[in-house]
């Protein structure tokens, strides 16, 4: 009689069986351990590919019975079991076949184990053991001859046929005169069995005069060197699957895109011709958003994000990398901005870059308010003229966090990403205490006795500004009616958030102000700033608590001719 061997069937059950005759009742064979039930007493033999893997007395079968049937035989799959009920003429035999290898693994191993050397202990874990298959033995031998044996019991309280498999930790000293001055490979595997556990053998030597403390620091450091570039080369390979997807594989997604896009076009013209009798104008039949807001918690176009949960209901975490697909208009330096929701740690949020259609960008980031926030301004030169837009956002710092009750590995947690074409943006004039000028670090709107608007700013304040046309020379000025105190004004300053530009020195007279130069381009058009000012602040009364520096009131954009 044949059976197919059912591997999910981990534990025994009176509902679910291998073999069942008049006389005999096969439940499962889990981790080693044999479960079944006989009618009457009577021998039972297990074979493995015609090799015997155990003989279950007579004593055994009387009704159920549990069996350790493990060999140390090394068996790849598929593996035909055959068991061969003795009771006199004719021999019953049954027979069902483990047809992958993670069948044999379910049902032969005892355990799978895995070691380490720590401070001249060999320590390790069994894993995956089947309670039922206890007590264990782990062999440690060196040239052929065991020297430590560690055995490994069923833990208090645990009772047979479970069916949650467990792991248990085991250790075993080294002695000191195991080296000898010689070359030693140590083996580490369960006692009777030819499997090594992960991690063995080990080998190392020890020459005149070293101790083993000594050489096993040695082999630790070693250890400890290898996983450290085992990790550097893991981060390297996801640079560069990042690195080819946005070389080879965006190209390509925004071309079938793009395709997609003119034959919508297409059939759009076709109808709105037919219902009105005139074409479409090449704007509106072109155009891409002025500005994108994406909720996170609502989904994303992109990869690397960990799925949604409970804690994270504000936003989405990323471990290292994660990528947005979104569109916005190229036709001027976009600006964007995120808005976090969690941090894995305050170290995360500082070490943030961002990549845009796989330029690096300029980035400024705030923690004043939590969890955290980030500004940036796109340069027209890296937009797409088809409008898609890739951004990258990279975190080397992670660590543990906590996912509606699930341990994940993490950087940063992403509430809302913005972008917005700086068309749609105006600056100075009386729109300059707007929140969209003025973007992090400044205070709400009040007035000066003669009803001059301003805002005060803490340490550290964002602004922006936008050029209409580069191609004269412009100074964008930031001024106030007032400093805090001489500390803030010594220590005041300007710059703006760009590769190469360096703070600009402040000056005083009727107020304060901070002028900052923006030289012409060639080919002129708009831009986009974000300046940075900084100045020391500090409380201004036992009755104010805020953290105070300037009063902000003007934001001027000068052309130079």
């Amino acid at each position: 009689m044949s059976a197919a061997f059912n591997t999910e069937d981990r534990a025994p059950t009176a509902s679910h069986r291998l073999i069942e005759t008049a006389e005999l009742k096969i439940d499962s064979l889990r981790r080693g351990v044999l479960y079944g039930q006989c009618k009457a007493p009577s021998a039972i033999q297990l074979y493995a590919n015609g090799l015997l893997l155990a003989t279950i007395d007579a004593e055994e079968t009387a009704q159920s019975f549990v069996v350790n049937v493990n060999s140390g035989l090394l068996l790849e799959a598929p593996v035909t079991l055959r068991a061969r009920l003795v009771t006199g003429e004719p021999i019953d035999e049954f027979e069902w076949v483990l047809t992958e290898p993670q069948d044999v693994e379910d049902s032969l191993v005892p355990a799978d184990g895995e070691i380490i050397l720590s401070g001249g202990v060999i320590s390790g874990f069994l894993r995956n053991v089947n309670p039922d298959a206890l007590p264990l033995t782990v062999s440690a031998a060196a040239g052929g001859r065991e020297f430590a044996l560690c055995e490994v019991r069923r833990p208090a309280g645990r009772g047979s046929g479970g069916k949650a498999l467990i792991d248990l930790p085991f250790s075993i000293p080294l002695p000191v005169g195991l080296l000898d001055g010689k070359v030693a490979t140590v083996h580490v595997r369960l006692r009777d069995d030819a499997r090594d556990f992960e991690g063995s053998p080990i080998v190392f030597s020890a020459s005149h005069g070293d101790t083993i403390e000594q050489r096993l620091a040695r082999l630790e450091q070693g250890l400890l060197s290898l996983t450290t570039t085992v990790e550097e080369l893991g981060r390297a390979i996801r640079t560069d699957v990042h690195r080819h997807f946005y070389g080879m594989v965006m190209p390509r997604v925004d071309a079938a895109v793009q395709g997609q896009r003119i034959a919508l076009e297409r059939q759009m013209a076709a109808l709105w011709l037919e219902c009105t009798g005139s074409e479409p104008s090449a704007d509106a039949m072109h155009a891409h958003p002025m500005e994108t807001l994406i909720a996170l918690k609502d989904g994303v176009s992109g990869l690397g994000w960990l799925p949604a949960s409970a804690t994270g209901a504000l936003g989405r975490w990323f471990h290292e990398r994660a990528l947005i697909a979104t569109e916005i208009s190229a036709t001027e330096d976009a600006f964007l901005e995120i808005r976090g929701s969690a941090a894995a740690s305050p170290e995360a949020a500082r070490a943030l870059q961002i990549l845009a259609n796989g330029h690096p960008i300029s980035l400024w980031v705030d923690q004043s308010h939590a969890p955290w926030r980030a500004f940036a301004v796109i340069p027209r030169a890296v937009l797409n003229p088809s409008g898609s837009l890739s951004l990258e956002l990279v975190c080397p710092v992670e660590d543990q966090v906590d996912l509606g009750g699930e341990a994940a590995t993490a950087s940063l947690a992403v509430a809302t990403v913005r972008i917005a074409s700086g068309a749609n943006h105006r600056s100075g004039g009386a729109r300059t205490l707007d929140d969209h000028v003025t973007l992090a670090g400044f205070y709400g709107r009040e007035q000066t006795g003669e009803g001059l608007a301003f805002r005060w700013m803490s340490g550290r304040g964002l602004l922006l500004a936008r050029i209409a046309d580069r191609s004269a020379d412009h100074l964008l000025r930031v001024s106030g009616p007032f400093m805090l105190n001489e500390r803030a004004q010594a220590s005041l300053r300007g710059r703006l958030i760009s590769q190469g530009e360096t703070a600009r020195e402040a000056e005083f007279g009727a107020g304060w102000r901070v002028d900052i130069a923006v030289p012409r381009r060639s080919a002129g058009g708009p831009s986009l700033h974000l300046i940075e000012l900084t100045a020391d602040a500090s409380q201004p009364s036992s009755e104010d608590r805020r953290l105070l520096s300037a009063a902000v009131s003007d934001l001027a954009i000068l052309a130079q001719h």
